[in-house]
Formats: structure tokens, C-alpha cells, sequence
């Protein structure tokens, strides 16, 4: 499964030396009050590599778009990244995600040939980095 980190959230992020930060927005209607996640960010030690993170499970509920969400997950992970003893940070995504490749790219992400020590996903054909 390629989401099995997802099933337990503190062995997969916490417990690794990782992060796993959701963003949630409030719904409610006539009685109703509550919240949904709307977005998600991860931070993950690459294996062999502690002082590289892994931005991992970037997310935006596609009704939650264009309203600068996505760059604010981006930017906690940033933030984060250093507490963790992050010097760089890597990602794995798809070309067909213009959006968000260019928001990657606007906070500094560059072409990277391979994640060290990694194999890539099979839905991902880039890999980017960038110095925290």
C-alpha cells in the first residue's frame, strides 16, 4: 500500500524523528460544528541520510486550492525542518502537477538527478532539493 504510513501516523512520522502536520478548516452548517482536514504535510529522515528530510504526503483538497494553503503547508514544513536537524530537503513528484511543482520550485526546489539511497516512487518522475 502506498499510503501505509497514513495508518499510524505517530510510528510513521514521530517516532522516526519526522513530522506529519494537518491543516483542518471548520464546516458547519444549523447545528452542525466540526472539522476537516483539508490538507497534509510530512517530514521524513531519508533512510542512510539523517540530515536530509523527506517532504512526503503533500496535500490540498482540490476545493481548498488558490488560496495560498498549499504555500503555507510548504512553509511550516520549512519551518520544521531545521527543529528536526534538517540541512536539506527532498521531494519526489509528478510533472503532470504543474502547481505544484512551480510552487516548489518558488521556494527555492531544484532538479535532483535521484533521492540518495531511494528508489523512486512509480507515480513520481521528478525529484527535487533544496538546502533548508
Amino acid at each position: 500500500m502506498t499510503d501505509a504510513d497514513l495508518a499510524d501516523l505517530e510510528a510513521a512520522y514521530a517516532l522516526q524523528g519526522g513530522r506529519f502536520t494537518v491543516l483542518e478548516a471548520a464546516f458547519g452548517g444549523a447545528g452542525q460544528n466540526g472539522w476537516q482536514i483539508i490538507g497534509t504535510v510530512g517530514l521524513l529522515p531519508l533512510p542512510g541520510h539523517p540530515a536530509v528530510g523527506e517532504l512526503r504526503k503533500m496535500y490540498l483538497h482540490p476545493d481548498w486550492r488558490g488560496r495560498g494553503l498549499g504555500k503555507r503547508l510548504l512553509e511550516r514544513a520549512l519551518a520544521d525542518a531545521p527543529e528536526l536537524g534538517f540541512q536539506e530537503i527532498v521531494l519526489e513528484t509528478a510533472s503532470v502537477l504543474a502547481e505544484a511543482v512551480a510552487l516548489y520550485r518558488r521556494y527555492g526546489f531544484e532538479p535532483l538527478d535521484v533521492l540518495p539511497g531511494h528508489a523512486p516512487a512509480a507515480r513520481c518522475d521528478m525529484v527535487l532539493g533544496r538546502k533548508v
